[in-house]
């Protein structure tokens, strides 16, 4: 056999050598792919992460500036006083500023205990004179004396007519009925005018408290056909904060929706998800269930209507409704709110065109309104009628009273 030869056997080793350094062995497959899916999930949970320190700053922010807003909310002592027929009225011969975030007001109110606008006994024994009986979408909250449509159709009207703000902030037709027949009766209207606002006067009618007041208030309880006033008189204290209500939608439809339907838990949980689902998704139809919960608060409304009736022809005077729509229906009438309004006013129009009441629909004027101008007419957060609002309310007035 022959001897290896040395030298091509190191030869050999010297190219293994060089091929092992030119070409190092590939990594473990298998710790590639690991590695990539362990980067995504981090960066993944980090976005995560992120979106929801941003969404909650987002929360933090908005809750922080609703609570400004409601806190903006100012109105001088002495305007208003308590009563015991009524839970509470305007102070006569008083004055007082009204600041909120969204606007400056300045409020007088008359020797008769109702607002200032531009009107007298002298002018109203040389024309008809119309009392309007309402809460504060007729008071005008937010707006000057001068502002309001009641003002606003005096200067108008000033030859032939005079009107009288009767309107209360806060009240509902319960509290409106007693008023007519102590305190607007006695300075002997021509025509009465009440002004349902559809946003939550046959609601606040149940209780014995408002939603949006702290105090408490007379209601009467509908048995069989017999009107029974009830909490009177009424007591001083403020409501209960245990017994406050503050769901609206609760009270059309019932606790048991705002119970099981998801999104209006979350709606009321989070500031930035009831922003986004008033926005971006197209709410529920709840018609159907309207007429079932509702038909309570309607029969005792027709109750006290009839009692208002009553009284006023008594006198000698005429009897009128006006239906005053608020901010959602107007702005979005598919909303819930809007849906409980619509079917307000079909059958407020229709209850009183079967007793052929006068009834002047306020709706479309405003709907019109809105849609032919930019300017809001009903204040961003507060909701009442801005200026145009009352400007619009008074040319539809105008051009349905005789």
């Amino acid at each position: 056999m022959s001897p290896t030869n040395p030298a091509f056997t190191l030869t050999s080793m010297s190219d293994s050598a060089k091929s092992a350094a030119a070409d190092p062995p590939p990594p473990p497959q298998s710790r590639g792919p690991r590695r990539a899916w362990l980067f995504r999930l981090a960066s993944a949970g980090m976005a995560f992460g992120f979106a929801l320190v941003a969404l909650g700053g987002v929360e933090a922010f908005l809750r922080k500036r609703e609570a400004s807003i409601r806190q903006s909310d100012r109105l001088d002592a002495g305007l208003i006083r308590h009563d015991p027929l009524l839970g509470w009225a305007l102070a006569p011969r008083s004055e007082g500023r009204h600041a909120h975030h969204d606007y400056q007001a300045l409020y007088h109110i008359d020797e008769t205990g109702f607002r200032a606008g531009g009107w007298s006994p002298a002018a109203a024994r040389a024309g008809k004179l119309h009392a309007f009986v309402g809460d504060s979408f007729t008071f005008g909250l937010g707006v000057n004396d001068s502002q309001t449509f009641t003002s606003l159709l005096n200067h108008q009207r000033a030859t032939n007519a005079a009107f009288i703000n009767c309107g209360i902030p806060g009240f509902s037709t319960d509290q409106e009925a007693l008023m007519i027949e102590r305190d607007v009766l006695p300075l002997k209207p021509d025509q009465v005018w009440v002004v349902v606002c559809l946003v939550n006067d046959l609601v606040d009618n149940l209780h014995p408290y408002p939603m949006q007041a702290n105090r408490q208030k007379p209601h009467f309880e509908l048995v069989g056909e017999e009107l029974l006033l009830r909490n009177t008189p009424v007591p001083i204290d403020p409501v209960d904060p245990r017994a406050r209500r503050s769901d609206l939608l609760g009270e059309i439809l019932g606790a048991d929706f705002s119970r099981q339907s998801w999104r209006r838990i979350a709606e009321g949980r989070y500031v930035i998800f009831r922003a986004l689902s008033e926005n971006l998704l197209p709410p529920p139809d709840v018609s159907g269930a309207l007429d079932n919960r509702n038909r309570k608060s309607l029969d005792l409304f027709f109750a006290l209507m009839a009692r208002s009736i009553r009284a006023v022809e008594s006198q000698g005077a005429r009897f009128g409704l006006i239906l005053m729509p608020g901010r959602s229906l107007i702005e979005k009438p598919a909303s819930i709110s809007g849906q409980y309004q619509r079917y307000l006013e079909a059958n407020l129009l229709t209850w009183a065109k079967a007793r052929r009441l006068p009834a002047i629909n306020l709706v479309a004027a405003l709907s019109n309104a809105r849609g032919a101008g930019a300017s809001p007419l009903f204040f961003p957060h507060d909701g009442h009628l801005t200026p145009l609002g009352h400007e619009e309310v008074a040319r539809a007035l105008a051009a349905e009273i005789p």
